[in-house]
């Protein structure tokens, strides 16, 4: 614990630096590194026996679509997806001829999805920064749910215990976790708002109740999504990059439901404006 916790001293400063006072091209290298540790860790889970080209590609796809879309270039990103899927097919049809083991399917389907699908889902976070209006604010939302999501979760859980949330895939969370993360994400959301508009902006602050509900929502499914893939491969974390916490994906599974509805709920009824 005093680990998780020493790293999260060091993290959340930082966090916040690229967020809110760092270059948007700064941002999106950061989100970069994030999707290439999270698109090299899928990769060695699901793919273990995989030549470490099929994994060079989509952990190199993954550190360039945020990037890309900061730069103002994201008209490329379909094409550096499409790129991404014709060398992985490639390589399958390659390893035909070249008298060595036929590569799977399976490890070029792993591709896609680590390369570009998670990417782009992982990528609304700079989208969302990038708005014409109050683009910072958007930008920090995802990470005020997520994180409070996770401490309502833990605090409610231990506190309350009870009745097993989902035992075969996550023998430690609760029914009582789930509330409290619920609880605890939609009055984080709420006081958000209230922050914002103090300091000037426009914020529909019933909406942002319901983006504190729906995300932690989505925090939840993502954490056990992820975790599904582990047990299914039969690891306990990731990777050990961060220490305490594990690998890219221990820390940032939520973020990879969470930040696309977030761009969708903006798109569909923003609920900050300038």
């Amino acid at each position: 614990m005093k680990v998780r916790v020493a790293t999260a001293l060091v993290g959340l400063p930082l966090m916040f630096v690229l967020v809110l006072l760092a270059p948007i091209w700064m941002t999106g290298a950061a989100v970069g590194f994030v999707c290439a540790g999270a698109a090299f860790e899928f990769m060695s889970c699901t793919d273990r026996g995989a030549p470490r080209r099929m994994v060079f590609w989509p952990t190199a796809s993954g550190a360039a679509i945020p990037l890309v879309y900061t730069l103002g270039e994201g008209r490329l990103v379909p094409a550096i997806c499409s790129l991404l899927v014709l060398v992985l097919f490639s390589e399958l049809m390659l390893s035909f001829r070249t008298g060595h083991e036929i590569q799977k399917l399976e490890t070029v389907s792993h591709g896609v999805l680590a390369g570009a699908v998670l990417p782009l889902m992982f990528s609304a976070i700079v989208r969302l920064g990038m708005a014409e209006e109050a683009g910072r604010a958007w930008m920090l939302l995802p990470f005020m749910i997520a994180f409070s999501c996770d401490a309502g979760a833990y605090f409610a859980g231990r506190a309350i215990g009870g009745r097993k949330l989902t035992p075969r895939l996550s023998p430690h969370k609760t029914v009582a976790g789930s509330v409290g993360g619920l609880v605890s994400a939609t009055v984080v959301a709420v006081a958000y708002g209230l922050v914002l508009r103090s300091a000037g902006l426009e914020v529909r602050i019933f909406l942002m109740a319901v983006y504190g509900l729906a995300g932690s929502v989505a925090c939840q499914m993502g954490d056990l999504t992820f975790s599904a893939v582990k047990r299914l491969c039969g690891f306990k974390d990731y990777g050990r990059i961060l220490p305490g916490h594990g690998g890219m994906l221990d820390r940032f599974d939520s973020m990879f439901y969470l930040a696309p509805l977030l761009e969708m709920l903006m798109q569909a009824a923003p609920a900050i404006a300038a």
